[in-house]
C-alpha cells in the first residue's frame, strides 16, 4: 500500500484483505469478499470479522484518496462470505 495517494483499488482492497484470510474481488460499486474467516475467528458473534473487513476497506480507500467509502453491508457467515457496497462520500 505504502504512500497516500493514487492507487488502483482494483489490487489494493483484494491485497488488504488477502491478509486477513478473504478472498476479494472488486466488481464496480461492490467489493464481494469470500473464505470469510468469521466461523473460525468468531464464531459466536461473526459480525465482528465482518466489521473488521469493513474498516480495513475504509481505510485503504481513504489512504488511497479515494472519496469513496463502504456504504452498505451484506453479511452471510453461513456461506462465508459478505458483500460490501462503495459509495462517494457526501453523495
Amino acid at each position: 500500500m505504502g504512500r497516500p495517494g493514487a492507487h488502483d483499488l482494483g489490487d489494493e482492497l483484494p491485497l488488504a484483505l488477502d491478509r486477513l484470510g478473504f478472498h476479494a474481488r472488486l466488481d464496480g460499486d461492490a467489493l464481494e469478499l469470500s473464505a470469510c474467516p468469521c466461523s473460525l475467528v468468531a464464531p459466536d458473534r461473526p459480525e465482528i470479522v465482518c466489521e473488521l473487513a469493513a474498516s480495513v476497506v475504509d481505510g485503504v480507500l481513504a489512504g488511497s484518496g479515494s472519496g469513496m467509502r463502504v456504504s452498505r453491508r451484506a453479511h452471510h457467515p453461513d456461506q462465508r462470505r459478505c458483500s460490501l457496497g462503495l459509495a462517494t462520500v457526501g453523495a
